[in-house]
């Protein structure tokens, strides 16, 4: 009986070292993804910033998203003359998918005032 306990202990604990790991590798990808858009430049950052702004809203993660914007926005502002014509509709996408999953209302704003500027 006492084994019995001893196992059901150690799947508990396992189990919550896992989520645990899953939940850090979540956040340690944001930041990855952040560092190597800061990396690019010219349209090649306006890609990047694209493929990061459809990653965070995919995970729908408010905070990971006030936290990449209040980095990303300025960069993203500096590229916008080479960002290539076709990409500026995924851009504004990115842009408004981010907006609706962000529970902050200035960054959701920011992000619709920047959206609204391409797609008009």
């Amino acid at each position: 009986m006492v084994w019995v306990v001893g196992i059901a202990v150690m799947i508990v604990v396992a189990a919550v070292v896992a989520l645990m790991l899953m939940l850090m590798m979540r956040s340690r990808g944001t930041t990855v993804r952040v560092d190597r858009v800061l990396s690019t430049h010219g349209a090649f950052r306006c890609m990047a910033v694209e493929q990061a702004l459809v990653a965070l809203a995919d995970r729908g993660d408010s905070a990971a998203i006030v936290v990449a914007w209040s980095r990303l926005e300025g960069p993203l502002l500096e590229a916008l003359t080479d960002c290539p014509p076709d990409l500026k509709p995924r851009l504004a996408d990115a842009l408004a998918r981010c907006s609706v999953a962000c529970a902050n209302r200035a960054v959701a704003q920011s992000l619709m005032v920047l959206r609204n500027s391409l797609a008009g």
